[in-house]
């Protein structure tokens, strides 16, 4: 049962799970994400920081070269996450007191989630680079449907469209009903990676433009070239009917003329 939910960014929020007493930490892919911590103290303390049993180093600042690093009094930041970010962490404070022994300032776990999305042309493969050492299961829900059904499962072969290339799967011909939500879960049912998959109608409706666009410049051509040569042969032809006008008009005056001059003499 979750007991709090608060942002921590427009890319990351977290929850407290009473059921697992972990701190469920949801983060955008390729994005940095908080941990939390609400330890306070003005005395020196150190930070030890695990992911799963391999402990990481922590830089004071935002400017180390190393993918975490502290923030406020105690909250640790993983930079630019990725799905192998995706698991389980947990944090030690202590205080360092050379008169005293070591105290424990703060004991916490976390349950990292990464979300992502992506868009995949229809025809074309969905490619979910998501199996992760800690796997155990994909899942996937239409938009349509409350329904999870399952798409890979750790020491089962994939069937159907499905493969499983080195940590890979690859799904052929994306069509309508592949689109939706894609989660990877532990062996204990939570929630590693979400991914919100949707059909790419971007990519063919350029294509479409682009035919348009082509099929209008051809009939274009088409029209001009038949239409420059008969607006020619049009102010020829009106040229042509013009000086025949003026030279039956010049001779019929002349004609006239001749015969006013005979008549005068």
């Amino acid at each position: 049962m979750l007991r709090w939910i608060s942002f921590l960014s427009m890319f990351s929020f977290v929850a407290f799970d009473e059921s697992t007493r972990e701190i469920l930490v949801i983060g955008k892919k390729d994005h940095n994400v908080t941990l939390p911590c609400n330890a306070t103290s003005n005395q020196s303390f150190d930070i030890h920081f695990y992911n799963r049993t391999k402990k990481m180093n922590v830089c004071q600042s935002e400017e180390c070269n190393g993918p975490v690093f502290k923030s406020g009094n105690c909250d640790i930041v993983l930079k630019n996450v990725t799905f192998t970010d995706a698991g389980k962490y947990s944090l030690k404070i202590y205080l360092t007191d050379s008169d005293t022994v070591s105290k424990v300032l703060f004991d916490g776990t976390y349950q990292l989630q990464i979300d992502d999305e992506t868009s995949v042309k229809k025809g074309d493969d969905l490619i979910l680079d998501v199996v992760l050492s800690n796997a155990d299961i994909v899942e996937h829900q239409l938009n349509t449907s409350s329904e999870w059904i399952s798409v890979w499962k750790r020491g089962e072969d994939p069937t159907g469209r499905v493969t499983d290339i080195n940590g890979v799967l690859n799904i052929t011909g994306f069509t309508d009903s592949d689109a939706g939500i894609y989660r990877v879960l532990n062996s204990n049912e939570q929630i590693l990676i979400k991914i919100n998959v949707t059909e790419n109608v971007t990519a063919s409706g350029k294509e479409s433009i682009q035919d348009n666009t082509t099929l209008s410049t051809r009939l274009i051509g088409v029209i001009v070239s038949v239409l420059v040569p008969v607006c020619v042969v049009i102010v020829i032809v009106v040229i042509y009917f013009c000086c025949c006008k003026n030279k039956y008009q010049s001779t019929n005056r002349s004609e006239e003329d001749s015969v006013n001059m005979e008549n005068l003499n």
